[in-house]
C-alpha cells in the first residue's frame, strides 16, 4: 500500500508549507465557485500559452 494517501500532498514537513497549501486550495475554489466563467478562461488562456510555448521550443 502506498505511504501516501493523497497523491501531491505531503505528509511530512512544517506547519508553514502546509498553511499555504491550504490557503491556495481554498482561494482556488472560492475564485471557481465565485467566477466560473472566469476561471474557465484563465485556465484555457493558460493552456493555450503553455501550448504555444513547448510548441515554439520544440519546433
Amino acid at each position: 500500500m502506498a505511504k501516501q494517501s493523497f497523491p501531491m500532498m505531503k505528509t511530512g514537513g512544517g506547519v508553514l508549507p502546509k498553511l499555504f497549501g491550504w490557503a491556495v486550495l481554498i482561494v482556488v475554489v472560492v475564485m471557481v465557485v465565485q467566477q466560473p466563467t472566469e476561471s474557465a478562461e484563465f485556465v484555457k488562456t493558460t493552456f493555450g500559452a503553455l501550448k504555444t510555448f513547448f510548441g515554439a521550443v520544440a519546433g
